[in-house]
């Protein structure tokens, strides 16, 4: 096998000799009339050429050609004779069709032109320049199978993502540095109330979205342009608030994005809120609760393994990736209602989807925690399943409230049952809250007439019917 310095010179010899031959044709057809030193001229510029071709770039890594405008092929380096279908015939004399048709257009146009080239696995970008007052064309290539690769896994990371933010249960949206609208999911969309055509990307901004809002009649925002919030980010770092659209209650969190844009998150706390005040109407026996979502993405593979965690796992629960990483998401033993776990892995092992799945967990420092988990199933374009990808959330203040609240309903209910005499509690529709026995026995009511959201007025009616004068009822709001 011949190395390739020989290959080379065999090379040069031969593009020499072509050179000649055209050097003989030409004196031939000047033989009579040309004079001695336009030969000597012509000779000069053929050895010219030559020389030229031997500093052509043989040793480069990359590929590098000359070719004539229909295609043929000059010279060659070693790199461009390794791509794989880059040149044709028997003497790989020819550049492939695609490549030789942007050849032809160069030559035509005398314009660089690039143009990319797939050669197996592998992936080349070609500059074509003509070269001014000559005919033949000289092509620079360069591989770019690593970044295209790089780019095909950037992309993949986005529609992962893409994925998770849509399954969130807050809404999500980013600005771009001129204050339009880059992506939101439909989260954002609901909370907001907003439509298809407020939200397209790339029309819609910042500021036309506020005015949107302050047609509906939010409240609790200040209403600043981009530019204005852009700057009271960049000097806060991120802020906090809570606005008021319609009859819903929302957190708003902002950052600004290195990029010179916004992110904002959503939180439809309506429901939260309304259950504190609920809590302070029953004697303000439960403190405010402040809770602060906190979203978290992750991963699962086709093992059922964590192969991807965001930080918000790591910050609320204080474990690091090293503890999670790798590891079955049957692992992830739950503090508590080991048989609803255990039903949940079930689903899981058959595919199927899930939401607001709420189950105990363990902190690194033995405390529990309570998390709601939404996820989907990935199949790939064959149906094979791939994995998980889902969204986690810290609901411990939640579940803390609820039990609370369930231990003080309790206590109220046994004193009530302790008392002498009968008592009753109602809402400001007349509708019973809490009664206690006696209070039925007093006034003789059969089973079922009272009962907890039921009306008194069913009561008044049954005493009425039986001739029982009404006594006047005190009420304390």
């Amino acid at each position: 096998m011949l190395n390739p310095a020989t290959v080379r010179e065999r090379r040069l010899r031969k593009t020499k000799a072509q050179l000649i031959d055209e050097i003989d044709t030409l004196e031939a057809a000047h033989k009579s009339s040309a004079p001695l030193r336009a030969k000597a001229n012509d000779r000069y510029l053929a050895k010219q050429e030559l020389a030229d071709l031997a500093r052509f770039p043989s040793e480069n890594p990359n590929p590098v050609l000359r070719v004539m405008p229909d295609g043929a092929v000059l010279y060659a380096n070693d790199a461009a004779i390794a791509v794989n279908g880059l040149l044709k015939g028997r003497k790989k004399s020819a550049l492939a069709r695609d490549l030789a048709s942007v050849v032809a257009e160069a030559s035509r146009t005398a314009e660089v032109l690039e143009t990319e080239f797939e050669s197996v696995d592998r992936v080349f970008a070609f500059s074509i320049a003509a070269v001014t007052g000559e005919t033949y064309t000289n092509i620079y290539g360069r591989d770019i199978t690593d970044h295209r690769r790089a780019e095909e896994e950037r992309r993949s990371a986005e529609a992962r993502l893409r994925d998770a933010i849509g399954i969130m249960t807050d809404g999500f949206a980013v600005y771009d540095s001129e204050g339009r609208l880059v992506h939101c999911n439909n989260s954002f969309r609901d909370i907001h109330q907003y439509s298809q055509a407020d939200t397209e990307p790339g029309v819609a901004t910042y500021d036309s979205l506020g005015q949107v809002d302050a047609a509906k009649g939010a409240l609790g925002r200040q209403l600043l342009s981009f530019a204005q919030r852009l700057v009271q980010l960049r000097q806060a770092g991120s802020t906090e608030t809570i606005e008021f659209i319609g009859d819903r209650i929302l957190e708003r969190r902002q950052s600004a994005t290195r990029e010179g844009g916004i992110l904002s998150v959503q939180t439809d706390i309506t429901e939260r809120k309304r259950a504190e005040e609920a809590l302070r109407e029953n004697e303000e026996r439960f403190r405010d609760m402040a809770e602060i979502a906190s979203d978290w993405i992750w991963e699962l593979d086709a093992d059922l393994k964590f192969s991807y965690l965001s930080d918000g796992y790591f910050r609320v629960t204080g474990r690091s990736p090293e503890d999670i990483i790798g590891k079955q998401l049957a692992a992830m033993r739950p503090g508590t209602h080991g048989e609803e776990w255990t039903e949940h892995l079930e689903g899981v092992r058959k595919h199927l989807p899930f939401s607001g799945f709420e189950w105990s967990h363990k902190r690194r420092d033995g405390s529990i925690m309570w998390i709601s988990s939404s996820a989907k199933p990935i199949f790939d374009d064959d149906g094979t399943f791939k994995g998980y990808r889902g969204v986690g959330r810290d609901i411990t203040e939640r579940k803390r409230a609820e039990e609370e609240l369930a231990e003080k309903e309790a206590q109220l209910r046994v004193a009530l049952t302790h008392m002498p005499g009968g008592m009753m509690l109602l809402d400001r529709d007349l509708n019973y809250v809490l009664f206690n026995a006696q209070y039925s026995e007093l006034y003789e009511y059969p089973d079922g007439l009272v009962r907890v959201g039921g009306s008194i007025r069913g009561a008044w009616r049954y005493r009425a019917d039986r001739g029982v004068k009404l006594e006047r009822l005190r009420v304390r709001y």
